[in-house]
Parts: structure tokens; C-alpha cells; sequence
């Protein structure tokens, strides 16, 4: 997420939002996500920035709020406006990762084992 953060126009972008100046950097993370947490906190519009925290392509988050939801080539995980081939195949891999966290949970795997934390 750190690298993600610190791609130019995704960071100027949050930088013009309030968010740390150091974003994308180890000892600003916990700014970052306070900042974040304030934004979601406050009335009026939920913040669009977070798909750039949940990983979504920065064209996509961009065009998100451009074009205000709308006019989208297709829609899973999130609207997608930009590489709809390159998106699918990502929905595809986040569900065949859902399938299989799912089989495994069901099989009496805890979560807090498939994800490394036990």
C-alpha cells in the first residue's frame, strides 16, 4: 500500500485532501489511516480516495469521482473505467481466493490461520 501511496499523482491528489505530506511512508502510515478515519467520520460524502487504499487502478478511482459513478465498462470489486480485460481477471482472482479461503474455513481452518496471524 506503501508503494501505491507514493505513485505521484495519487499522492498529490491526497496531499490536496489534507493527507500527510509524507504519505506512502512507514512512519506516516498511521497519519494516513487517521486521516482517513476522519474523513469517513465526517458528514456530507463517503470518501472516494479509498479505493487508492483498497488497491483499486488510480485511472478508476480518478474516474470514479469524475464522472460520479456513471459510465462505467463494467462493475465487480469496483466500477471500472479504465482496463476492463485487466479488471476481470482480478475479479477472477479475488473470487477464486474467496472460493478457496471459503472451502478451508468450512473445513474448520480458522481465519486468523489462513491469514498468518495464529
Amino acid at each position: 500500500m506503501m508503494r501505491y501511496l507514493r505513485v505521484p499523482h495519487v499522492r498529490d491528489y491526497l496531499i490536496s485532501l489534507g493527507y500527510p505530506a509524507r504519505i506512502g511512508k512507514k512512519d506516516a502510515m498511521t497519519e494516513t489511516l487517521a486521516h482517513l478515519r476522519k474523513r469517513m467520520q465526517a458528514d456530507g460524502d463517503f470518501p472516494h480516495e479509498i479505493g487508492f487504499f483498497l488497491g483499486y487502478p488510480p485511472a478508476d478511482v480518478f474516474a470514479f469521482m469524475r464522472e460520479k459513478g456513471q459510465n462505467y465498462k463494467c462493475v465487480g470489486f469496483w466500477k471500472v473505467y479504465g482496463d476492463e480485460k485487466r479488471a476481470l481477471r482480478i475479479f477472477q482472482c479475488y473470487r477464486d481466493c474467496r472460493d478457496q479461503m471459503m472451502e478451508q474455513v468450512t473445513a474448520g481452518t480458522s481465519i486468523l490461520s489462513l491469514l498468518g496471524a495464529a
